[in-house]
């Protein structure tokens, strides 16, 4: 099973956004029934073949990025999708775009800055970088 991150994310309360901050609308890709739900912020493509989306945690394990490209234009290319924090390896790699990632040494992961809390809620990360990695 398969499942890409598409460069959606919860904005806030009541709004998810594209990864440049676009509004999600307009789009053929469409949120499974009961979706998206509070288990998570970014948007994965549950079910290829119906183009289903599913809100899982943005520190889920993604099988690669998809990103749409505007129908509008067919022509204009794409600005590609940020890798997100979860499918950064090391520390050099997840804290190279400025403050949107950090790093937990204790844990060697990569998470999304706003999502430290729900990432280590029993606080398991004892030592993280944001910028410059030792």
């Amino acid at each position: 099973k398969i499942s890409p991150w598409v460069g959606l994310r919860k904005i806030n309360i009541s709004y998810w956004g594209w990864d440049d901050m676009s509004p999600f609308t307009n789009t053929t890709l469409q949120w499974l029934p009961g979706e998206p739900n509070d288990s998570g912020f970014c948007a994965y493509i549950e079910r290829a073949e119906v183009a289903g989306l599913k809100a899982n945690p943005c520190t889920a394990m993604a099988d690669g990025l998809v990103c749409e490209k505007p129908v509008v234009s067919p022509n204009q290319n794409a600005r590609p999708c940020k890798k997100p924090c979860s499918l950064r390896t090391t520390c050099s790699n997840c804290t190279s775009n400025g403050m949107e990632c950090m790093w937990c040494s204790s844990t060697k992961r990569c998470v999304d800055s706003n999502a430290y809390i729900i990432s280590f809620p029993y606080g398991q990360c004892l030592e993280w970088q944001t910028a410059t990695c030792s």
